[in-house]
This record gives C-alpha cells, structure tokens and sequence, in this order.
C-alpha cells in the first residue's frame, strides 16, 4: 500500500505560538489529510505510531512519532 502524506504546516502541530507533543485524532485527520479509518489501517499495516492510551477512551498520539513516521514515508516512496 503506497500512502501520500502531506502535513500542511509545522504549524499544524501548535496551540498559540506553543508546539504541541500530543494529538488527538481530530488533529491527526486534519494536519495528514487522512481518514481516521486510514489512520487506523496505517497502524495495523504500515507501522504508523499507536497512541498512548491515557485514560478509558482517551488516547493520543506522539508528535515526535508522527513526524519521524512521516519523514520515513516520505523517504520510502522516494526510493520507489
């Protein structure tokens, strides 16, 4: 499965002027341009990041992790 990711900005990740470590799935939708079932696909199939579970229904994801899975992505559909 070939996955274009586009983040539209490092801005994505801010609240203010104030980088963000942790996302929900909203901003995850948003900032990748994925669906949220894509998302989901991605971490089962494609080694996209799990989030951290902080309480019963409440998860995030690590932006660092997203960051570091895009810029792999990005570098695996350049080799190809």
């Amino acid at each position: 499965m070939v996955v274009e990711v586009e983040s539209n900005s490092a801005s994505a990740w801010t609240v203010g002027s104030a980088p963000r470590t942790l996302v929900g799935i909203k901003e995850l939708v948003d900032s990748l341009s994925l669906s949220r079932s894509t998302i989901y696909r991605l971490m089962d199939n494609e080694g996209f990041p799990k989030p951290v579970k902080l309480t019963v229904g409440i998860a995030r994801w690590k932006v660092s992790e997203v960051d570091a899975w895009v810029a792999d992505a990005a570098d695996r559909r350049r080799m190809h």
